[in-house]
């Protein structure tokens, strides 16, 4: 695989709230590994919105399974995975050596998990190089520490899908 297929997501939408059940049956997947920060809240917004809930519920309701991993720290993810009632993994990111502990945890195969997240660099280079489906969103927010908006104006320059 080149370098830059690493870096190309292998679908693109809007929010996390337009991945639904009957789209992720009809990709055969029962499992989603997701971000956080700018997925689903604006950088280390304290607990999942109403929106997150519900669409989280939806999943479960449909038998979808979804584990955190996050960049952030275990002190902020927790309180966010307990709301969600699901597993968590933090410091993890663009490594894949967490993704096998997630399937594990979640006792799926990597043929039913995707990866869901906003950035080209962490999320789906994870996804990507340990060879599941990638599903980028557009970043939730605006409050993101230079660093990401530094590799967001790159991520620009990538053909994202």
């Amino acid at each position: 695989m080149r370098k830059e297929d690493n870096l190309t997501p292998t679908r693109r939408f809007k929010s996390f709230s337009e991945i639904t059940p009957e789209f992720l049956y009809s990709e055969g997947i029962k499992g989603l590994l997701c971000d956080i920060d700018d997925t689903f809240v604006p950088h280390n917004y304290p607990f999942p919105t109403k929106e997150v809930l519900e669409w989280a519920k939806s999943l479960a309701d449909a038998g979808i399974r979804i584990c955190l991993i996050s960049n952030n720290k275990y002190k902020r993810v927790r309180p966010f995975a307990k709301e969600l009632r699901c597993p968590f993994f933090t410091m993890a990111k663009p490594s894949t050596k967490v993704l096998y502990k997630a399937l594990a945890v979640l006792d799926m195969e990597k043929s039913e998990v995707a990866f869901l997240g906003d950035q080209v660099y962490t999320d789906i280079k994870c996804g990507n190089r340990f060879g599941i489906p990638t599903y980028k969103v557009e970043p939730v927010g605006n409050n993101a520490p230079i660093w990401v908006k530094i590799k967001r104006k790159r991520e620009g320059k990538i053909k994202n899908g």
